[in-house]
């Protein structure tokens, strides 16, 4: 099983302080499944943390990354095009695209 994270996981899981740090890190533990962090995810993630002036995390998730705890994906074409589809589709609700 594979376990998609949008922005806000890597944030809670990296930095000690967050309120969901403790919840998210024992989640991952518990699950042990492959994380998953599309490309899109980085840029939102590298703003974030640099309002934040926390690029010392973003250095830590760089390194993390490198070592496979993540796994960095990237959409092409025809992923986009269906992410936008999804999108659509279920505009009355709280689905975006990053989450289609």
């Amino acid at each position: 099983m594979t376990f998609v994270l949008d922005t806000g996981a890597p944030l809670a899981l990296l930095e000690p302080d967050d309120p969901d740090h403790e919840r998210y890190v024992a989640m991952v533990e518990r699950l042990g499944e492959d994380l998953v962090v599309f490309a899109s995810v980085l840029v939102e993630l590298d703003d974030w943390l640099r309002k934040l002036d926390e690029l010392t995390v973003w250095r830590t998730f760089d390194e993390d990354l490198a070592k496979g705890a993540y796994r960095l994906v990237q959409l092409d074409g025809p992923d986009m095009a269906r992410a936008a589809e999804l999108e659509a589709r279920y505009a009355p609700t709280s689905v975006s695209w990053t989450r289609a």
